[in-house]
């Protein structure tokens, strides 16, 4: 490596006050803060009162609505069971609705989405302002705010659970390199039994911010081994408590390893593809109701960014750096500035970062969702994926300057990112839309069924049912909605459940006997087989937009199936539950 001198000039990486601390809370951090506050509010909660619960939140969410504090104390039970290996991962979400149930019902419940995703987005700016430029800070947070690949920001289960991993992961990031050293670890094992996946990320945190010496190799060795031991340990307990995915990961060990590597091939490949297919899908899909986010956010971007860029100290950077590198025998060299070569360094710790994020995705292999509730695979992506970013945008910043169109580039990323707002805006669209269908099918089906009993199963025929792209309208939960709209007979043995189904239903159903038995799908419970209640079955289907019941009979495998009949005086009687007012009240 060599150095010579020029009079290129370099952001404050990061400024110093005459203390020698650093300033990281200046004008430009608490504008920046305070915009990445206001950009998730618009994007994924200006709509909040109109968002409801969907498909996880039923199991999640919905409970603690109707719950006491007795009841909140009883599920602290959860630290001795560690259902699925998060304690944690389990227990916040229960706590933050019960308490948003307190403090106010649904709505404050979203709020409390809010605050994480605003501290989220705090906690990783302030880490890019420790170790980079305040451009490169900015544009990862904004990038961290709107991963694309991830499309569940919404969804209160993920806001309220697997978004909290992210913070344990943020915060443990922030003590790292300080003397609270050990305490960094502790935030790591808050990740890791919240959600799997951030803990990986956590393994490259020493490649931020410091010079890649002999060190760091001494160091990162150190890292390494109490990482393995705090996930050793943790996969120890988890396989004491018979938890399925370990021993389903231990009993398939050679398929899961090869997974994973996969993964974190396909992974990487995949989050990077979506920051281009979001905005295309977007513009492909375009309607009025993004137009003023689209026209809101471009200013703003296009302001900052180039106030950003603009804000550099007095100091000079005049350091030139060459870059060697030998491949297969043939060297090559690059000569960039002091500043640009850290953004290098930086840009490979982003993707050394993104590659490790899919570590774990053996579960949910391939990951290449690229929508809906299962693009959970890509989270903690989200914290390498925008540290690539972000440094892509900054070296291509940087060329635009030396050949004077740094205004045009500046421009055009802010038109781009004021796209990719409108894609994160028209997500939660999708959400309220969702949840208007979930209210309007439950209205409907609720009217069509004034005489529930013990044990009644309901079929819902999916033909002509609205849907949405982002989260289902209906999903695995439905079955368990109707004792949570209404409280049924306690001495009832079955609280009657609803299934979505395709055309094909009857294929599952089978004859044994004189009676027929069908494979019921897992919900709260495991798949299994049950008899089918003879006279104690009701079949709707969508007719001109409306849900209706049909009656009569159905032969099936060659025996029939007498549907339920209509009391003439039937009449739905029974206590409202938890879930009524959400799904039957007045909006």
């Amino acid at each position: 490596m060599e150095t010579s001198h020029n009079h290129l000039s370099r952001e404050e990486i990061p400024q110093r006050n005459v203390s020698g601390r650093p300033k990281f809370f200046d004008r430009h951090t608490l504008l920046h803060l305070a915009f990445l506050a206001a950009l998730i509010w618009v994007v994924y909660y200006l709509h909040f009162r109109s968002l409801g619960l969907y498909e996880d939140d039923y199991a999640y969410i919905s409970f603690p609505l109707g719950w006491h504090l007795p009841d909140l104390i009883h599920y602290l039970q959860v630290f001795t069971t560690w259902p699925q290996g998060r304690p944690l991962g389990f227990f916040i979400p229960h706590l933050l609705a019960f308490a948003g149930q307190k403090l106010g019902g649904l709505s404050t419940i979203y709020i409390f989405g809010y605050l994480v995703h605003a501290i989220n987005a705090g906690l990783f700016y302030l880490i890019l302002r420790k170790v980079s430029t305040k451009t490169i800070a900015f544009i990862g947070a904004l990038t961290f705010v709107l991963f694309p690949a991830d499309t569940t920001h919404v969804f209160l289960m993920h806001s309220l659970g697997l978004h909290t991993a992210l913070t344990f992961l943020l915060i443990a990031a922030i003590l790292y390199p300080t003397k609270w050293k050990p305490l960094s670890y502790l935030f790591g094992l808050a990740s890791l039994v919240t959600y799997e996946s951030p803990y990986l990320v956590f393994l490259a945190v020493p490649l931020l911010g410091r010079s890649w010496d002999r060190r760091l190799v001494r160091e990162m060795l150190r890292h390494l081994a109490i990482w393995m031991g705090i996930l050793i340990v943790v996969a120890l307990i988890r396989a004491r408590l018979g938890e399925g995915r370990i021993i389903a990961a231990e009993s398939s060990l050679g398929t899961t390893l090869l997974h994973s590597l996969a993964a974190m091939g396909i992974g990487p490949a995949v989050s990077l593809y979506l920051f281009a297919y979001s905005l295309g899908w977007t513009l492909l899909h375009w309607t009025l109701q993004l137009t003023p986010v689209f026209a809101a956010c471009l200013l703003p971007f296009a302001f900052l960014l180039i106030w950003t860029r603009r804000a550099v100290t007095g100091m000079k950077d005049t350091s030139i750096v060459r870059l060697n590198c030998k491949i297969f025998g043939l060297e090559r060299s690059l000569t960039v500035t002091a500043p640009q070569a850290e953004t290098l360094r930086l840009l490979l710790t982003g993707l050394v970062m993104l590659a490790l994020a899919y570590g774990l995705s053996f579960t949910h292999f391939p990951p290449t969702a690229l929508y809906g509730r299962v693009t959970s695979v890509h989270l903690a992506a989200a914290f390498g994926g925008s540290i690539v970013f972000s440094c892509l945008c900054s070296l291509g910043l940087d060329l635009a300057h030396s050949h004077r169109l740094e205004w045009p580039a500046v421009i055009l990323l802010a038109v781009y990112l004021s796209g990719l707002s409108a894609y994160c805006f028209s997500i939660q669209l999708d959400f309220r839309q969702a949840w208007q269908n979930e209210r309007s099918f439950w209205s409907q089906a609720v009217a069509e069924l004034p005489d529930l009993t013990d044990g009644t199963i309901i079929f819902v025929l999916n033909h002509d049912l609205p849907t949405t792209r982002y989260i289902l309208t209906n999903s695995w939960a439905d079955p368990t909605i109707l004792y949570q709209v209404y409280k049924f007979p306690v001495d009832w043995q079955t609280p009657p459940r609803l299934f979505v189904v395709g055309a094909d239903w009857t294929q599952t159903i089978v004859r044994v006997g004189d009676q027929l038995e069908w494979q019921v799908p897992g919900a709260t419970w495991q798949s299994h087989r049950e008899v089918l209640p003879d006279g104690n079955v009701i079949l709707l289907e969508m007719q001109n937009g409306r849900l209706v019941r049909r009656y009569g009979s159905l032969t099936i495998d060659g025996q029939e199936l007498r549907l339920k009949s209509l009391p003439a005086n039937a009449s739905p009687d029974w206590p409202k539950g938890t879930l009524y007012p959400y799904l039957l009240g007045e909006k």
